[in-house]
């Protein structure tokens, strides 16, 4: 069999070694990240730190030439739209990155589980003949 190194290989077992541990595994921490950097996009963390302060839907009031009571009012409303932005935004990244660490912390299982994974098998082959035997 010709392997992904390009050399030809009798062992199926080594084979198996070879692509499981090299080429599979890469896929793996891909996906990985891939899930990772999505997660951070769907929740738009970047763009939501840089605007955290930024009014609520930029919804700002502006007048020109109007008593100083308006303009305090206006003042006063614009505060508000800049609090619920703040809310908002806080609370959609805070969930953002509950959801990412979540990931990071399935993705890290994921390869620990990957990784353990062949020896398992031949654990528990041995396993299974020893209870097979008594």
């Amino acid at each position: 069999m010709i392997t992904s190194r390009g050399y030809y290989s009798r062992s199926l077992v080594g084979d198996f070694l070879i692509s499981w541990y090299s080429i599979l595994f890469t896929r793996l921490i891909k996906i990985c990240r891939y899930f990772l950097i999505k997660t951070w996009d769907t929740f738009s963390i970047g763009i939501l730190l840089s605007t955290l302060f930024a009014p609520w839907k930029q919804d700002v009031v502006r007048g020109k030439n109007v008593p100083l009571n308006v303009q305090m009012q206006f003042a006063v409303w614009n505060l508000i739209s800049r609090f619920i932005g703040f809310i908002v935004r806080f609370f959609v990244i805070l969930i953002g990155l509950v959801v990412w660490v979540l990931i990071l912390i399935l993705s890290g299982i994921a390869v620990l589980v990957y990784i353990v994974l062949p020896f398992g098998i031949i654990v528990l082959f041995f396993a299974g003949i020893i209870l097979a035997v008594k």
